[in-house]
C-alpha cells in the first residue's frame, strides 16, 4: 500500500498479545500507520484472569494495557470490546473488568471503549451449554428459533437469564461505562438525543457512580432507558 500510494484510511482488528517486539513492534504499527491505519479492535472481554482463562482468550490485563500504549505511541486509537455477566463469573471478576476499562481510559481520551455488553449465549459453544444447566430455556425447534430471532431483544433480555445474579448491575453497565468513564465533554457528544439539561445530570451522575464504583440501585438508569428519546437505549455507544 505504501509503495503503491495506497494510503486510505483503514481499520482491522488483532489480538492484544500481538502487539510486542518479534511481532507486531514499533517498526510494524509506524508502518501500519503510515499505510491509513487508524484503529486497531481488540477483543479484551474481561479484566479477571479467571474469566480470560475460561473463555480460553489467552491473553492478560497488562498485554491489553500495553498493546493500547503501543497503539497511542504512533497515533493509532485502541478500541476494546467487553463483555459480562458470562455463566460462573462474579461480582469480583466484573469489578476486575471495570478496573481494566479504567486503566485504559486513564491513558488517554483516544482509547475507545465498547460495551461491556451482556454476554449472549448462542448454541454449540461450551459456555451455551452451561446457560442451558443454569436453567436457560432455549428454542427447541427451526421455527422457534425464527420467532426468537425476530423478538431478539426479548429473548437476550437479562432478566431472562438464570445464571446473571447481578442483573441490574450487568443491564446497566454499558450506559455507566459510556458516560461515567470517559469525559463529560465526550459523554455529552454521544448520538443519543435527549434534552441538554437531563442529559447533563445524568452524565455527571454517572461520572459520580464510576468515580466511586457504586452501581447499586441505577434508578437513574432505569429512567433514561424508559424515557430518554421514545425508548432510543441510553448506553448506545459511539
Amino acid at each position: 500500500m505504501i509503495e503503491l500510494n495506497l494510503t486510505i484510511p483503514w481499520e482491522t482488528t488483532v489480538r492484544a498479545n500481538y502487539l510486542k517486539e518479534g511481532m507486531i513492534d514499533d517498526a510494524f504499527l509506524a508502518a501500519l500507520k503510515k499505510s491509513g491505519c487508524y484503529l486497531l479492535s481488540f477483543g479484551a472481554e474481561s479484566g479477571s484472569p479467571r474469566i480470560l482463562k475460561k473463555i480460553q482468550k489467552d491473553i492478560t490485563a497488562d498485554e491489553i494495557v500495553e498493546s493500547a500504549r503501543r497503539c497511542l505511541k504512533h497515533g493509532i486509537i485502541p478500541q476494546y470490546s467487553f463483555m459480562i455477566g458470562l455463566p460462573g463469573e462474579t461480582k469480583a471478576d466484573m469489578m476486575m473488568t471495570l478496573k481494566l476499562i479504567d486503566r485504559l481510559v486513564k491513558l488517554s481520551e483516544q482509547v475507545q471503549i465498547l460495551g461491556p455488553q451482556a454476554f449472549r449465549p448462542y448454541s454449540g459453544s461450551v459456555l451455551y451449554e452451561e446457560c442451558l444447566q443454569a436453567g436457560w430455556k432455549a428454542p427447541s425447534s427451526l421455527s422457534e428459533w425464527s420467532q426468537a430471532v425476530g423478538n431478539e431483544l426479548n429473548y437476550l433480555a437479562i432478566k431472562n437469564f438464570p445464571w446473571v445474579a447481578n442483573k441490574d448491575f450487568v443491564e446497566s453497565m454499558e450506559a455507566y461505562v459510556r458516560f461515567g468513564a470517559h469525559s463529560v465533554k465526550s459523554a455529552m457528544g454521544s448520538s443519543v438525543k435527549a434534552q441538554r439539561f437531563l442529559k447533563l445530570g445524568f452524565v455527571l451522575l454517572c461520572q459520580l457512580r464510576w468515580k466511586l464504583k457504586f452501581f447499586v440501585w441505577p434508578i437513574e438508569f432505569k429512567l433514561a432507558k424508559k424515557f430518554v428519546a421514545g425508548g432510543v437505549k441510553i448506553m448506545e455507544t459511539r
